[in-house]
């Protein structure tokens, strides 16, 4: 498999990190972005920009930190973009002051406009659905919010999106899976699977098993399986590539960090591409085997798989 066939100069990203705490009623954010894992290196998969892939004329919704409503290398919406974001003064600006939502947006859509790096699904419209502030918190009944526009319609009856990228996290909580498997009724869900090195049974939305929602965890380059990816094969459904990955940053920048996040976004890319076949594999449009389906050892403890195994495809 050639990864530089298809994903030109993409990057890494950050974990889909989650809270801990118990419950929903207190007043304490219950989402939250991990803190970032940066690397010097800015091309771990040797993945160069090479175009030849057409522009894609679908919609992502981030709902994540916002995404840069000016960066050269997006195409976002500000006229769809929305801020869930209930205190502080975010509240009504999608604008990204963190980066992570950037990071993932880069990945799914970057134009092929000569500078920067290049989207899986590159061209495509990105909608800022903001449910976390520039320090990574959010509330639950912000994100419930964004879940419900995240599947909403426009006036003339077309869908908001056509694909959601979900790369944030919370301890498991019904509320949420309730949120996400209606809403996923109207649009895919793709979500990561988290960076606690943990079973995803304890995070949601990632424990989910339902149709039309996608977990997925990273893979290193060699299909090594990194220490912080979580794990479970009843809910993770890929794995692809999160280990130093390169991409837009907020302030109009460009960042290499690590995360299931990451993993995520390509999951999304390919899906807007049209990508996700009926046996599981994804195929990028020369044909190659891109993304792929979780199998063992997503079941090993994280004592077990901190060796970051080689093999199981």
């Amino acid at each position: 498999m050639n990864h530089s066939r298809y994903m030109s100069a993409i990057a890494t990203l950050l974990v889909a990190g989650v809270a801990g705490c118990a419950g929903f009623e207190r007043p304490e954010p219950r989402f939250e972005l991990a803190g970032f894992t940066t690397h010097s290196d800015a091309d771990l998969w040797n993945v160069v920009r090479s175009g030849g892939a057409a522009p894609v004329n679908g919609r992502v919704c981030i709902l994540d930190s916002g995404v840069d409503l000016n960066h050269p290398d997006l195409n976002v919406s500000k006229e769809l973009s929305r801020s869930f974001v209930s205190r502080g003064p975010e509240q009504g600006d999608p604008h990204d002051y963190n980066g992570h939502g950037t990071h993932v947006a880069g990945i799914v859509a970057a134009i092929d406009n000569g500078i920067g790096v290049t989207g899986i699904a590159s061209g495509a419209t990105v909608v800022a659905i903001k449910v976390v502030n520039k320090d990574g918190q959010g509330y639950t009944g912000d994100v419930l919010a964004g879940i419900r526009y995240a599947a909403s319609r426009l006036k003339d009856g077309q869908q908001l999106c056509d694909v959601v990228n979900f790369s944030i996290g919370a301890a498991a909580d019904k509320r949420v899976d309730k949120a996400v498997r209606r809403a996923a009724k109207r649009v895919p869900f793709v979500a990561s699977a988290g960076n606690k090195g943990r079973h995803v049974r304890d995070f949601s939305p990632a424990r989910l098993n339902a149709k039309n929602v996608y977990t997925v965890t990273a893979i290193a380059r060699g299909d090594r399986w990194p220490m912080f990816s979580n794990f479970g094969s009843t809910a993770v459904d890929f794995a692809a590539p999160g280990v130093r990955v390169r991409s837009t940053w907020k302030d109009g920048g460009y960042k290499t960090i690590s995360g299931t996040s990451a993993a995520a976004a390509h999951v999304t890319g390919m899906l807007l591409r049209g990508g996700m076949l009926a046996d599981g594999i994804v195929m990028d449009p020369r044909g190659d085997a891109y993304m792929i389906p979780v199998a063992p050892p997503v079941e090993l403890e994280p004592a077990l798989a901190s060796a970051e195994p080689t093999s199981g495809r």
